[in-house]
């Protein structure tokens, strides 16, 4: 019995010592075979999540490295964080932060075919810059840091965010071999301090700042961006209908002040520009429908797009081969026009999917994937969703095994799903293609690269249903709404739909809405009504009376026509307040605006009547009144008061208030005109008087000579008795006397010789001011009597000799003056009675205000040349001037009329 005591201490001891080499086996073979475990188990799992006192930094921790995607989300403003092949361990509950810039973390575990993602979504306050990358020192943390407001980049403008497709990168981190890691602990939320913010991935964003996009630049072969610093990646893709030039600068920041940039040139009408945390993009916009083939390439200043001259009759270029926008492409290497170099693959003990990219090239949506090893792809398979690939003895890499969206490019294709699957004992990859529609698609393959492309359909969307309800499965609401959905969102569309009373539609309208192909056979018209309004961006509030079904088939026209058509087919009226649009049947529609019409009667009958007294300035009385009764209601009373220029009126209060609102339109003082006329008058007068007259005198007092005593007698030229000189202003007069022949003949001669010059010159301005559209008058002048002469006895009548101008004013819509005008300049004749000589115009015509034209004119000339001489002797050369006398008058008469308006204000 002494020993049993002893013999119980050693077996206790051999029992210990027993368990605790057993569990050291254990963990050694634990860690050795770590690495050896199946792929299917071989997820990370979370371990903690911390953030950091001034919620500008969140640091996650896991048990392996991380191999994430992230990007940001729309309205709210969120940060989305997809971590591949991850548990999210305890971390499973959110988070409610709400400090600083940061309010909410969520976690969600989703699977995905053989793997499972942890979704982390960071909520926002508002929008912001965010950097995401794994700690330099240890791989296994994953920390987001959010810019402070001063490092933001310039938000996304509208017209790039719908071309800016959501980030499709798949990041493969780098395993370095190590250490086993430790078995997960409990997982604790912690708030870091704030000397932990400072540490190297601030450095990193720092270094990134200094590469900037500074400018965008026309130069002759194409367009130039001025980038500070080095370019290290880069990649541009082309998108068509129309045709678009999108460039990714990866690392880059935006310093340009405005998003959009006139280009102008190269069949390019401007370039728009956004950015997202780790790249800038460049969208070049066409100004037509297409733009010329071009080629991205290293300049000075930083990249250049240089266009290419296409000459004519030339073919049209083989569609270039173009990684994904996800993937960016090293600088230094030139993308090929085709996949031309075959690299052989090293031997695999089994296959695997290397990469996946997806681009969209001239219209081709484009899935390339490099395969290596013994995978043997079969032919796609349609399904429900879209097509179907599987991929024999093959596997996918745990950071492939997650969703692609690519709903963001406008095409077809809405995601792609690498997984992998076991098949008796092998592993098979999958790859799901969403797609919307039945595009046609391709597949080829070339070494180790396949390409599966698949077509964009010329009139996108098509919306197809089954031929009949027995044929197949109606499709449902969702499904008919995914179909149109991406397409709708993959450009710009200009949406008009004017607003109709009662249903009621132009018969002549524009239709600028996108172009769709609807193909329908006894298909639900509330249906359709919903692709419609995915199509257009609207909110449709359809009436639960509206039934019934349709078969159509419009193709390639724009949605607002497709619309008006299945109104007009289905006796529907339709009406738009801002982007809510009311489809109900018309005669609901007209009974409801008769209701509406009937009670707005009804409440005025109740509203309790006011009187109100309104002050015309400048209206006339009577027209106000007029007008007022057009806006008064049955029960309305009007009068006027002339004397004091006032309308009482006694009513609602809506139709006074009405009243008062037209009284301040139409009770407005008039624009005047001074409208200043110039009637000019000229005349100019010359009269010149040459002549030679001979005088012979025979004097006999004894009349010796046949009983003639006296003769006098004269001959050549009319002279005046008194000379040209009598009158003493001019001229050369000349009388010379030869003495006497005889004793009774005497011989004696007159010379005349005379010029005058007359000018007058008569400039009359009548100015008159008038109101706009009023009549005026000036007039200056004298009434000459007139006798006449009747049985009733003689009368006096008086006739205005005298200058006048009338006129009309109407000021245009433009500034400009339209005036009808009569202007007047009648004076007396000499006479008696004396006559009324007459200068008038009247016309009608248009000046700017402020010019001066010339509204007519009258010119006269007369000119007359007379001799009188001896016949025949006068007519002898040069001797003929002894016998003659010359005489020559000229007289010129002109009227110009001129008229300025000037608007008075």
């Amino acid at each position: 019995m002494r020993m049993y005591p002893s013999r119980i201490v050693c077996h206790a001891v051999a029992l210990i010592s027993l368990l605790a080499v057993s569990a050291g086996c254990v963990k050694r073979m634990s860690a050795t075979n770590e690495p050896g475990k199946a792929e299917a188990t071989a997820f990370a799992t979370l371990r903690s999540l911390a953030v950091s006192a001034d919620a500008s930094r969140i640091e996650l921790t896991s048990d392996k490295p991380f191999t994430y995607t992230s990007y940001k989300a729309g309205a709210p403003a969120k940060i989305v964080v997809d971590l591949s092949m991850t548990e999210p361990g305890s971390v499973a509950s959110d988070i409610e932060v709400n400090r600083g810039n940061l309010r909410r973390i969520g976690l969600l575990r989703q699977p995905v075919g053989g793997g499972v993602l942890t979704r982390v979504e960071i909520s926002l306050a508002r929008d912001a810059d965010f950097t995401v990358a794994t700690d330099p020192s240890d791989k296994k943390k994953l920390l987001v840091t959010l810019m402070p407001a001063e490092t933001e980049a310039s938000a996304l403008p509208p017209e790039v965010k719908e071309v800016l497709p959501v980030e499709a990168k798949i990041i493969e981190q780098t395993v370095s071999p190590e250490a086993s890691p430790k078995p997960a602990e409990s997982v604790s939320v912690v708030m870091l301090g704030e000397e932990v913010t400072a540490g190297q991935g601030a450095k990193a964003e720092s270094g990134e700042l200094q590469r900037r996009l500074n400018a965008i630049v026309t130069v002759k072969d194409g367009v130039e961006l001025s980038i500070a610093g080095s370019v290290q990646t880069f990649n541009s893709f082309k998108l068509s209908k129309p045709d678009r030039i999108v460039l990714d600068i990866f690392g880059m920041k935006n310093a340009l002040a405005n998003s959009v940039v006139p280009i102008g040139a190269f069949g390019v009408a401007n370039a728009r520009v956004g950015s997202t945390p780790d790249k800038v993009r460049v969208v070049l916009d066409a100004s037509q429908e297409t733009l010329p083939p071009f080629e991205v390439v290293k300049s000075d200043l930083g990249l250049k797009i240089r266009f290419k001259p296409q000459t004519a009759g030339q073919a049209a270029p083989a569609a270039p081969f173009t990684p994904s926008p996800a993937a960016p492409v090293v600088a230094s290497v030139p993308v090929p026009a085709a996949v031309k170099v075959e690299v052989p693959s090293p031997p695999h003990s089994r296959g695997s999917l290397e990469t996946l990219d997806f681009n969209v090239v001239d219209g081709v949506s484009r899935i390339t994937m490099k395969l290596s090893g013994t995978c043997e792809p079969g032919h796609p398979v349609q399904v429900a969703q879209g097509l179907s690939l599987s991929i024999k003895d093959c596997q996918v890499p745990k950071g492939l095994q997650r969703a692609l969206d690519t709903s963001q490019f406008g095409s077809p294709v809405l995601a792609v799903t690498p997984y992998q699957v076991k098949v008796q004992g092998a592993f098979v990859a999958k790859v799901m293609v969403r797609l919307h529609g039945n595009p046609p698609f391709t597949m080829k393959r070339k070494g180790d690269i396949l390409v599966l492309d698949v077509a964009t359909p010329v009139t996108s969307p098509v919306a197809k249903l089954p031929a009949s309800p027995s044929a197949a499965r109606p499709a449902t609401e969702t499904e008919l709404a995914d179909e149109l959905a991406p397409a709708a969102r993959s450009e710009e569309m200009m949406v008009q739909i004017p607003r109709s009373e009662a249903g009621k539609r132009a018969a002549k309208k524009e239709y600028r809405g996108r172009r769709v192909t609807l193909e329908f056979s006894d298909a639900d018209v509330r249906k359709i009504f919903q692709l419609i309004a995915e199509v257009s961006n609207l909110n449709f509030l359809i009436a639960d009376d509206v039934t019934g079904t349709i078969s159509i088939k419009l193709v390639n026209v724009p949605w607002d026509q497709a619309l008006d058509v299945i109104l007009d087919a289905k006796d529907l009226g339709m009406q738009q307040d801002g982007n809510i649009v009311q489809i109900k049947p018309k005669a609901k529609m007209q009974t409801q605006a008769d209701a509406e019409l009937a009670a707005k009667k009804a409440a005025e009958l109740n509203m309790e009547l006011s009187t109100a007294v309104f002050e015309v300035n400048y209206a006339a009385v009577s027209e106000v009144a007029i007008q007022f009764a057009a806006l008064k209601s049955d029960r309305g009373t009007i009068t006027k008061d002339d004397r004091t220029s006032r309308v009482i009126v006694k009513d609602i209060q809506t139709a006074l208030d009405d009243m008062r609102q037209l009284l301040k339109t139409l009770d407005s003082p008039e624009k005047q005109v001074m409208i200043e006329a110039r009637i000019v008058e000229a005349t100019s007068t010359f009269t010149r008087d040459l002549g030679v007259q001979w005088g012979l005198h025979y004097k006999d007092g004894s009349a010796s000579v046949a009983g003639i005593n006296t003769v006098d007698t004269g001959f050549g030229g009319v002279v005046s008795s008194a000379g040209p000189g009598s009158t003493g202003s001019g001229g050369l007069g000349l009388g010379m006397s030869f003495g006497k022949l005889t004793s009774n003949i005497q011989l004696d001669m007159r010379l005349a010789a005379a010029a005058t010059i007359g000018q007058v010159k008569i400039i009359s301005t009548p100015k008159v001011v008038t109101l706009n559209n009023k009549a005026a008058k000036i007039s200056q002048g004298q009434s000459i009597p007139y006798q006449t002469f009747s049985a009733e006895g003689t009368k006096t009548e008086f006739v205005e000799a005298a200058l006048t101008l009338e006129v009309t004013p109407h000021i245009t819509s433009d500034g400009a003056v339209s005036m009808k005008i009569k202007a007047s300049n009648n004076s007396p004749g000499t006479g008696s009675p004396p006559p009324i000589n007459k200068k008038e115009a009247t016309t009608e015509l248009v000046v700017a205000n402020g010019e001066t034209t010339v509204i007519g004119g009258i010119y006269v000339d007369s000119d007359t040349d007379s001799d009188t001489g001896i016949p025949f002797l006068a007519d002898i050369p040069l001797l003929g001037w002894l016998f003659k006398s010359n005489t020559k008058q000229k007289t010129k008469t002109e009227l110009l009329i001129f008229i300025t308006p000037k608007v008075v204000i």
